[in-house]
């Protein structure tokens, strides 16, 4: 994903987990994304735990499909 793509899926993650206390967010810019990766400038509490979220929700659907495997006979 290039640095552009990431900052679109972004701000729809973040606006997902929105409690509706924030104005929605827009397409991060490919440079506020290079700047977080480089150390420029620290990402931000919402962005942290967007992607906090999503690799939860990742490892647990991992652990379902894991525990699917266990539960089928083989044959």
């Amino acid at each position: 994903m290039t640095q552009a793509e990431f900052g679109e899926w972004l701000a729809r993650e973040v606006n997902k987990l929105d409690d509706g206390k924030h104005e929605p967010v827009s397409t991060y810019a490919r440079q506020r994304i290079n700047n977080w990766e480089s150390g420029a400038v620290p990402i931000p509490f919402r962005i942290k735990y967007a992607l906090a979220e999503r690799r939860i929700a990742e490892l647990e659907a991992a652990q379902r499909v894991k525990q699917r495997r266990k539960q089928k006979p083989r044959q």
